[in-house]
């Protein structure tokens, strides 16, 4: 029997290996504590980080002359993700999109087989989604500004999905101020404006918001969560979509913004948190009336028939 040949999993990679920016790799490396290391060899950098007794080692190269420029490029992928213990393919996706915050969604249940999901459930969870980012997006912008959500989601990307049942990812640029997304070398140098923006307000507000809304679901509970009608209903239908199964989201956050990031990076979704949610969003719809939005939730979620769950 033949053993495994990494180069066979690099032939697997090599369209997204050629795409990434060495420079961006770079820069990545050295954010996230790698030390650079003086070389004489032309056209490699090098970076080693050592974490928990283990040395790890990159090299990588700048020249794509080199006959194995894209091998050379994998091989420092591949040692990267190990290092950090990451799916090369997540890596990989972090490298091609510097520049945005990325949303993971996966679905796990009945009718769900490893690495193949039902196309209805795959284009309904895209629009979901979609939906709950835009309402994440007008809670956070105190006049609406309909034209900025609109462009948010306009510019927004479907990238390469996961092995598994990982659906594919929705990727959210930062954007300029002409509403122009900052490309993968340049959002580096705009850091403090994009922990700032609209994308990162938005995508924290909607891993918050899950969080908080499953957090008093599962214990009862009846805080205040600044969430909108809108936020509670389509996350509501997201759980419907669940059925007997579960749906994961998470959130990855761009390498090159590393301020205003959240605690809160994975959420689970039930079947049995659909109602619930469906309750306090028809609270809300036939209660709003132009009050605080936390009053409005807290006011909402009173009278709601809670069953504690606990989440794995």
């Amino acid at each position: 029997m033949r053993g495994f040949d990494p180069y066979d999993e690099y032939k697997v990679y090599e369209e997204l290996v050629q795409a990434i920016d060495p420079a961006v790799f770079a820069r990545y490396l050295a954010g996230s504590g790698w030390r650079s290391i003086p070389t004489k060899r032309k056209g490699v950098a090098i970076y080693q980080s050592f974490h928990d007794g283990e040395l790890a080692q990159a090299n990588i190269p700048f020249n794509r002359d080199f006959r194995d420029y894209g091998w050379g490029l994998y091989r420092a992928v591949q040692e990267t993700a190990h290092h950090e213990d990451r799916p090369i393919s997540q890596l990989l996706l972090t490298l091609l999109y510097p520049h945005a915050d990325i949303l993971f969604i996966s679905t796990a249940g009945p009718g769900v087989e490893p690495g193949a999901v039902p196309l209805n459930t795959v284009v309904s969870l895209h629009e979901s989604l979609r939906d709950l980012l835009a309402a994440s997006a007008r809670d956070v912008l105190s006049s609406g500004q309909p034209d900025a959500v609109q462009t948010l989601i306009r510019h927004c990307l479907v990238g390469r999905t996961e092995r598994g049942s990982w659906i594919g990812p929705l990727v959210c640029p930062f954007l300029d101020e002409d509403g122009d997304p900052y490309t993968p070398q340049s959002v580096w140098d705009h850091a403090d404006i994009c922990a700032r923006s609209l994308t990162r307000r938005a995508m924290r507000h909607l891993m918050e918001g899950m969080h908080a809304l499953c957090a008093a679901l599962d214990a009862g509970s009846r805080p205040e969560i600044p969430v909108s009608t809108d936020f509670c209903r389509t996350l509501a239908g997201i759980c419907s979509q669940c059925g007997a199964g579960s749906v994961h989201v998470q959130a990855q956050w761009s390498p090159a913004v590393r301020e205003s990031i959240t605690a809160v990076s994975v959420v689970r979704l039930t079947g049995e948190d659909a109602a619930p949610l469906q309750a306090i969003a028809a609270r809300l719809r036939c209660g709003e009336t132009g009050a605080g939005m936390g009053n409005s939730v807290a006011s909402a979620i009173q009278g709601v028939p809670f069953k504690p769950t606990k989440r794995q």
